[in-house]
């Protein structure tokens, strides 16, 4: 996160005269422009970006929704270029479009605090019936007087859109195209000097008036990105604006922190800083030359 793989992705998409595919799980979302540093008009208009905005903050949209949407857009490019951008920072997201929903996913802590609230209020058997509609195996096979496992197997259907019963087993989905993974890495310094810089951008933008329209919404699992809360709390006079214009910045790190440690595990990821855009450039096209072959 703010390492520039906006400015990247559009740079590769004119050099490969294509289209970018964005795979950052809040810029789906189209009342969230500013705080999920979502590609200007000005950036879009440079080059065409699929699944930017096309959904509202009021519908629960799920990586597997995502995974079928970017593999539709994918084929739409493909019909017409032999190269395709994809570009974000969500890591489930990439990952269900590499490779399929093929692992347990992190948890979505907000999510799971919303299903422990209905747990807490009105007991395991309204969890057990929302489980019995999304995934019939799952409530098969649970015992069904366990809070604990009703809310893991939902959060976990829920979030992927793909039942929880179908995560044992699954091997990783076979593709028609081949896929190239670029990595931005920079000092923590560095990063930490970036992040500082973007946040003081969206507040200078407009962050603190997009939080302000957003207030009534602020229960949605869409507004617990990075950012939203910490204004939100600002807002409703809880911290001042430079405290959470802090908070975000720390709260950002830690997430980049995170970032890091998912994809460093991949091994087919080259890594590279910010600045070496003409080697990336290079590289890629010695490399897509001989996947197109």
């Amino acid at each position: 996160t703010a390492s520039g793989k906006t400015a990247l992705a559009i740079q590769l998409a004119r050099a490969f005269s294509t289209e970018v595919v964005n795979a950052d799980s809040r810029q789906v979302y189209r009342e969230l422009p500013i705080g999920s540093a979502a590609p200007t008009a000005g950036e879009r208009a440079l080059v065409p970006h699929h699944l930017v905005g096309h959904c509202s903050i009021q519908q629960r949209y799920s990586c597997g929704q995502f995974e079928q949407d970017a593999l539709q857009a994918l084929s739409s490019i493909f019909a017409h270029h032999p190269v395709a951008i994809l570009v974000g920072g969500s890591m489930l997201y990439i990952d269900s479009v590499c490779r399929g929903i093929d692992r347990f996913p992190e948890p979505d802590l907000a999510l799971r605090a919303e299903l422990t609230y209905q747990l807490e209020k009105e007991g395991p058997a309204s969890l057990a019936k929302r489980l019995k509609d999304l995934d019939p195996l799952s409530y098969a096979s649970l015992d069904l007087r366990n809070g604990a496992r009703l809310v893991r197997a939902l959060e976990v259907s829920l979030q992927t859109g793909v039942p929880f019963s179908q995560f044992k087993g699954r091997a990783a989905a076979a593709r028609s195209f081949s896929i190239v993974k670029v990595g931005l890495c920079l000092s923590m310094a560095q990063l930490e000097q970036r992040i500082a810089q973007r946040v003081r951008d969206m507040v200078d933008a407009g962050l603190v008036q997009e939080a302000r329209s957003l207030l009534p919404y602020r229960h949605l699992v869409a507004l617990k990105a990075v950012g939203y809360p910490e204004m939100f709390d600002h807002l409703l006079g809880h911290s001042s604006l430079d405290e959470a214009i802090k908070l975000t910045c720390l709260h950002t790190r830690q997430y980049a922190k995170k970032q890091l440690t998912w994809w460093k595990r991949d091994e087919a990821i080259a890594w590279y800083h910010p600045d070496h855009a003409p080697q990336i450039l290079i590289d890629l096209r010695n490399k897509l030359h001989h996947a197109i072959l």
